[in-house]
């Protein structure tokens, strides 16, 4: 076959400076279409005039040069978007930025919400609230270190003690503490139970109007932090007095505030399934105001897992450093102060890896279904022989790609087991159902339902009645008694000796009763009543 020029010109050049010159004259100034399409055409023209010279505008040729400066622009566009974000400087996308700032060991930070402590400067109440001055404080407000009211500390005090509890008046704090070397006590108020305890409130700020919302206050060893808003929880406050006198910031009683609103919702997973989780969006949320709690099947909350100190990137936290019952969630920054939480399904692994999935021999823990499986996975399913248990009862089979097994055993808590075909973690099909009095009853099963009996028997009894007949015609022919012409019995066995070792079968006790008992008139109704039960003709 004969080469074109262009194939020698490329097959022949050993100096690949010249073909590397010839596409740096071409001049790709831009990467859009239309230049790319103008620039091909021009090299076209110039260096292979005598193979192509076709430049109408219906020529399939032209139609292949439009496709391919279609494609070069989109390539650019790309290569140009991706070395745009590769660098911190010039990254336009959040996730860029995340990204490269991880890469430096820099956390970025998203804007941090207004909170703090509010000191309580007055204070009211519609009750009728009586001073030693008698004084009805009903409809009056009262100033923290009023200079025009002699009495307005006791009077301070009363109106809040009307708002606590009987056990947790003024002087009796839930607990106190010395938090930045400032005596502080925490009190909390008699409200009524309610969803979370906040209590919003506008303010502006800088001309625009904001939500807030004061929220309940504790401590621990050594700082003061917002309270968990635990469902019930009354609200919380505290009291502190650094010695400075009444006028000093840090003497009074303090609640805790924060910019924004709780959002509380209820979020379910139906139908968990192995290591997936369930992604929720929750808008316009603050650093600190992500909680997550353990509910029970009842949605009851049972324990706080934690609180999400700070939102960057993916956090990965966990309830717990014990192995064998963390649960993980995740917390992911997204664009407009927004996050998305990622709660898994409660599962713990531990066994063969690989590419950090279970593969092999492993074994697998879900706490919120209370299921336990040891067996085989791969690639992160379960495949292979294994056995799942929970509450007693126990599959063991072969799975495949995480699906249950068609064939396998079944074992009940009341010692009740399956041997055969399944469907769904039920009987279906062909399958030996054993009782737990050890009856074996064969049969064709539909999603646990018996549809057709094929054999029932119990190996147990069958054997025992075998012993007992054998027994019995061995203890008529050789000690029954016998009935002589003058109407005595004559017993084959005078000393009793023989037939008492059949004493402790359960099945012939009434029999060898009867025999050491010398009632012989009965004799022949006893023997008639076994030779029914066993179906046994004497």
């Amino acid at each position: 076959m004969a080469s074109t020029d262009r194939q020698n010109r490329l097959l022949l050049a050993e100096d690949w400076t010249r073909i590397y010159q010839s596409y740096k004259n071409a001049e790709f100034k831009s990467y859009d279409f239309d230049t790319i399409r103008r620039t091909m055409i021009q090299y076209i023209r110039s260096n292979y005039p005598e193979d192509f010279n076709d430049y109408i505008e219906s020529s399939e040729y032209l139609a292949l040069i439009d496709l391919i400066a279609f494609l070069g622009q989109n390539v650019s566009f790309r290569i140009d978007l991706n070395a745009r974000e590769n660098f911190i400087d010039l990254a336009n996308r959040r996730d860029s930025v995340l990204r490269l700032a991880r890469l430096i060991s820099y956390n970025v930070t998203r804007n941090q919400a207004g909170n703090g402590l509010l000191k309580v400067t007055s204070i009211a109440t519609t009750e009728n609230i009586i001073d030693s001055n008698n004084l009805n404080l009903a409809n009056q407000t009262v100033s923290w270190n009023d200079s025009g009211n002699a009495n307005w500390y006791e009077q301070f005090i009363k109106v809040l003690n009307a708002g606590l509890g009987e056990n947790e008046k003024f002087g009796k704090p839930i607990k106190s503490n010395t938090i930045d070397s400032i005596p502080t006590a925490q009190y909390r108020f008699n409200t009524a139970t309610i969803d979370t305890p906040v209590y919003a409130f506008s303010k502006s700020v800088n001309g625009q109007s904001l939500d807030f919302e004061i929220v309940s206050t504790t401590f621990n060893d050594d700082s003061l932090q917002e309270q968990a808003p635990q469902v019930g929880n009354p609200l919380s406050f505290i009291q502190r007095d650094d010695g400075k006198g009444n006028s000093s910031p840090n003497t009074g009683f303090f609640c805790h505030f924060r910019q924004g609103v709780l959002d509380r919702g209820d979020f379910t997973i139906t139908n968990p399934s192995n290591n997936e989780s369930v992604s929720i969006d929750a808008k316009d949320i603050n650093n600190t105001d992500v909680w997550l709690y353990s509910l029970n099947e009842q949605g009851t909350e049972t324990t706080l897992w934690t609180k999400v100190e700070s939102i960057v990137g993916n956090n990965v936290i966990f309830n717990s450093t014990v192995k064998s019952i963390k649960d993980i969630y995740t917390v992911l920054s997204k664009a407009e102060d927004r996050i998305q939480l990622k709660f898994a399904d409660g599962e713990t692994y531990e066994g063969e890896t690989k590419n950090n999935q279970p593969h092999g021999e492993g074994t697998l823990i879900n706490k919120n279904t209370k299921t336990k499986y040891i067996g085989k996975f791969k690639n992160g399913l379960r495949h292979g022989l294994g056995t799942i248990a929970t509450e007693g009862l126990k599959l063991t089979g072969n799975w495949k790609n995480d699906q249950l097994p068609n064939k396998g055993k079944m074992e009940f808590p009341d010692g009740q087991i399956y041997e055969g075909g399944l469907k769904g973690g039920k009987y279906h099909g062909k399958g030996k159902l054993t009782l737990p009095d050890g009856t074996i009853v064969e049969a064709i099963f539909e999603e646990s339902e018996m549809i057709k009996e094929i054999k029932k028997h119990n190996p147990k009894s069958d054997k025992l009645e075998k012993t007992i007949i054998k027994n019995l015609k061995f203890i008529i022919k050789n000690f029954a008694p016998k009935q002589m012409p003058d109407g005595k019995w004559v017993f084959k066995d005078p000393d009793k000796k023989i037939i008492s070792q059949f004493k402790k079968d359960p099945e012939l006790k009434e029999l060898v009763t009867f025999f050491m008992s010398d009632n012989w008139k009965k004799f022949p109704d006893l023997i008639k009543k076994f030779s029914l039960k066993y179906n046994y003709k004497l």
